[in-house]
């Protein structure tokens, strides 16, 4: 990367497109629930208790990822370029 500021940027778009995947994921399953649960229960041979489990799991590491490798980034090089 150039500079300072570049990077910046570039986490920065990073934290916005992954805050729209986790929104587009967390919609999706709270309007189709129904369908996702059915779907993914017939596909891998899991119980639907189990299936809402795994959703649960994924979506809290996935915002675990997201503020680890994305935004904690970010702010620091937004700290380092205000001083």
């Amino acid at each position: 990367m150039g500079n300072l500021s570049q990077l910046t940027a570039l986490f920065g778009w990073l934290v916005v497109i992954n805050l729209l995947f986790l929104t587009a994921f967390t919609l999706a399953l709270v309007f189709f629930r129904r369908v996702f649960i059915t779907m993914h229960a017939h596909w891998f041979h899991l119980l639907e208790s189990d299936v809402l489990l795994i959703y649960a799991k994924f979506l809290t590491y996935y915002k675990l990822l997201l503020v680890v490798l994305f935004l904690t980034p970010y702010l620091a090089l937004k700290l380092v370029e205000m001083s």
